[in-house]
């Protein structure tokens, strides 16, 4: 068996479906956790109108072999039954109808940051960067993954006496975004005008980056022209003062919950930043700003200042954790009488 992942007869397929991106990949399920898959592909969510079409159009296209039996799907969502809503696409699917619509024996639907938690304990040393100065993980402690993308994800992995580890997703992103000092006071105020609940996924994601320098523009009275994410990281690297002071919030927003799920969760093994914002951001994102801001918690610096920080590097590190949960449940299915 390969380390860490499992073995039946067929290949596997998973897919990382965000509310932009949908992204492919199968699997021979006897290779290591780093093998190449032996197809891959990404399409736009928003160019299907559910996770059927979008993965029959993915397998047609990439796909003649032999049958997929075995699968596992990371969704922008909460997962708590059998009907699934994205939070930020137009889809709403069952899972079971979509096991049969693909003819599958097998399918696995999880949270997108649950399938990063369930690949922590597989990632090697290159998988990441250190924010800030590095600092030594406490071996068999929670670990944490939070990361901005069209929302803000976040998921904890747990020791477990019995299964080595067990993964707890949430939706923590939804939780309500605090203020630290007068002008971003000021910006929650104006935000709120417009949604009653302003949660860190309102300021700390790629559609809250643009809210942000909205928010700056109005209460300014400057003029106001982007339309994206991207356009606004572009303003901010020509020098435009509402992007730069956009971005400056943005990542003060996304310390701050950094920090909130660290103790929340204790992760004194560690906490993991991923999503596609901050990719983009490469020369705007200052580290050792995130991680003052993220350990400025009163009698709890000290506590902070211990957990180590990292980014994600890896950029199948989803398919890992869907291949190591696949991998546990083909095992617990040979096992069972």
């Amino acid at each position: 068996m390969a380390a860490g992942l499992g073995d039946t007869n067929a290949p596997w397929l998973v897919a990382d479906i965000g509310g932009t991106n949908a992204r492919f990949a199968i699997y021979d399920p006897t290779s290591q956790p780093a093998a190449v898959p032996l197809a891959a592909g990404r399409l736009k969510t928003a160019d299907y109108p559910g996770p059927a079409e979008c993965t029959r159009t993915f397998l047609h296209a990439h796909w003649k072999e032999q049958p997929i039996s075995r699968a596992a799907l990371a969704i922008a969502a909460p997962v708590t039954g059998d009907v699934v809503s994205l939070t930020n696409a137009d889809w709403r699917f069952s899972i079971q109808q979509l096991r049969q619509d693909l003819a599958l024996n097998h399918l696995e639907v999880i949270n997108d940051f649950a399938a990063l938690a369930h690949a922590l304990p597989l990632l090697e040393k290159d998988d990441r960067v250190s924010l800030g100065p590095e600092r030594p993980a406490e071996k068999g402690q929670p670990m944490v993954v939070i990361g901005p993308g069209t929302g803000l994800g976040a998921a904890a992995v747990l020791p477990h006496e019995n299964h080595g580890w067990a993964v707890v997703a949430g939706e923590g992103g939804h939780t309500t975004a605090a203020a630290r000092c007068d002008r971003e006071a000021a910006v929650l105020a104006h935000l709120r005008r417009e949604n009653r609940h302003v949660s860190y996924e309102r300021v700390a994601s790629g559609p809250g980056l643009l809210e942000l320098s909205r928010a700056i523009a109005e209460i300014e009275g400057a003029p106001f022209s982007y339309r994206t994410p991207a356009e606004v990281a572009a303003g901010a690297r020509k020098g435009d003062a509402t992007c730069r002071e956009a971005l400056a919030l943005f990542q003060g927003f996304l310390a701050n919950f950094a920090g909130d799920m660290a103790l929340i969760i204790g992760a004194r093994g560690g906490i993991y930043l991923g999503g596609g914002v901050l990719a983009h951001l490469e020369g705007l994102f200052d580290p050792d700003a995130f991680r003052a801001r993220m350990e400025d918690k009163g009698r709890f610096r000290d506590y902070l200042e211990r957990i180590p920080l990292w980014q994600l590097r890896r950029q199948d590190a989803a398919f890992l954790g869907l291949r190591r949960l696949l991998s546990e449940k083909a095992e617990n299915d040979a096992a069972a009488p």
